[in-house]
C-alpha cells in the first residue's frame, strides 16, 4: 500500500518532526521524477515532446537537475584583454547584452568592461567582449573610442539586433551607446533634449528605441522614439504624481512604471489606465527584462539557422 507522507506535516513549520516530514516529502518526489524519467527514456522522442509540451516552461525546468539532456548553458570563462596596460588591473564594471545575428544566424553575448587605474584617478576605455553560440567562444573587439561610464545597474535594452546602454563621459555629457549584433560594431547617440531634473529609462515602443522621462516636480511622463537617426517625441502623460520613475515596456506599447512605495504598474498612455502587478520592492527597481518562454533551445534555433534552405521540386 503506497503511503503518502504529505498528510502527516503539522501545522508548526519549525516543529522537528515537520522539516523531518518535509526532507522525506522532498526527497519522495525528487525519487518519482527520476522513475519518471527512466521511463520517458523509452518513449519515441515525438511523444515525449507532446507530453512536455502539455507543461508549463516552469514545471519542465525541474526535470533540469536530473536530466542531463536538459540543462542550461554555461559560457566559457571571459578572456583577458590582451593589451591592458599593467597598472588599470581594477575592473570597474562590467555591462551585458544579448541577441541574435540574423547574417550569420547566430546568439551572441557581448560584455563591456570598464577598467580603472588602483588610485581612481585615471581609467582605461572600455573593453569589448563578444561570445558567439555557435563557436562557443569568446573573442575581444577591441575598445571603445571614448572612456565612457556605462550604467551597470540599469538593464540594456534589445530592438532590431542591436543593444542599448545609457552612458556619459565624465559623469556630465549623458550618451546612449548601441551595439549592433550583425557587424559587431558601435556608435554613440545623443539623448533627446529632455526637461531635468528628471529620472529616466531606455524602452521599447512601437518597436523603436524608445526614451522615457519622468520629470521630478511636475511629474509628466515625456515619450521619445528613435527613428532614422533623430529623436521625435511621441507625446507627454500625466502629472502622474504617485510614479517614482520609469522602468522600462511590456508588449501592445505598455509601460512599465514604480510609484514611490515600491508598487510596481503597467501603464497604458493611451487610456492613462494603470493595472496593479501585485509585486511591491522595498529597494528601487533598477529595470527589466521582457522575455518570452519557450521549449526549444536556443542552441537548436541557431542550429536551424544555419542550415541551407533546401527547396522543393515538383
Amino acid at each position: 500500500m503506497a503511503l503518502s507522507l504529505q498528510r502527516y506535516t503539522g501545522s508548526s513549520e519549525t516543529h522537528p518532526l515537520t522539516q523531518l516530514l518535509k526532507q522525506r516529502i522532498k526527497k519522495q518526489k525528487e525519487r518519482l521524477m527520476l522513475i519518471s524519467l527512466e521511463k520517458i527514456d523509452h518513449l519515441p522522442e515525438n511523444l515525449i515532446i507532446e507530453i512536455l509540451s502539455w507543461l508549463s516552461v516552469k514545471d519542465v525546468l525541474q526535470f533540469k537537475s536530473v536530466c542531463k539532456s536538459w540543462e542550461f548553458k554555461m559560457l566559457p570563462e571571459i578572456i583577458c584583454k590582451p593589451d591592458l596596460p599593467s597598472q588599470f588591473t581594477y575592473a570597474l564594471y562590467e555591462v551585458y547584452g544579448f541577441g541574435f545575428d540574423h547574417v550569420s544566424g547566430d546568439y551572441k553575448v557581448v560584455v563591456m568592461k570598464g577598467y580603472w587605474k588602483a588610485n581612481h584617478v585615471l581609467k582605461h576605455p572600455v573593453s569589448v567582449f563578444v561570445y558567439s553560440l555557435s563557436t562557443d567562444s569568446w573573442r575581444y573587439c577591441g575598445d571603445l573610442a571614448k572612456a565612457y561610464d556605462l550604467e551597470i545597474n540599469k538593464c540594456y535594452i534589445y530592438v532590431n539586433e542591436c543593444c542599448y546602454w545609457f552612458g556619459s563621459l565624465d559623469y556630465s555629457s549623458e550618451v546612449i551607446i548601441t551595439f549592433n549584433m550583425a557587424n559587431d560594431s558601435f556608435k554613440e547617440i545623443d539623448v533627446p533634449d529632455y526637461a531635468q531634473p528628471s529620472s529616466k529609462s531606455l524602452a521599447v515602443y512601437d518597436d523603436s528605441l524608445a526614451f522615457l522621462s519622468l520629470h521630478e516636480t511636475q511629474k509628466n511622463l515625456d515619450i521619445w522614439t528613435w527613428s532614422e537617426g533623430c529623436w521625435t517625441k511621441k507625446f507627454t502623460v500625466g502629472p502622474l504624481p504617485y510614479v517614482w520613475s520609469p522602468v522600462g515596456h511590456w508588449k501592445g506599447n505598455m509601460l512599465l512604471l514604480q510609484y514611490n512605495d515600491g508598487k510596481m504598474v503597467l501603464f497604458d498612455p493611451d487610456t492613462q489606465e494603470t493595472k496593479d502587478l501585485a509585486f511591491q520592492n522595498k529597494t528601487l527597481c533598477q529595470g527589466v527584462f521582457a522575455y518570452m518562454e519557450s521549449l526549444v533551445s536556443i542552441k537548436d534555433k541557431n542550429k536551424a539557422a544555419q542550415q541551407p534552405e533546401e527547396k522543393l521540386n515538383h
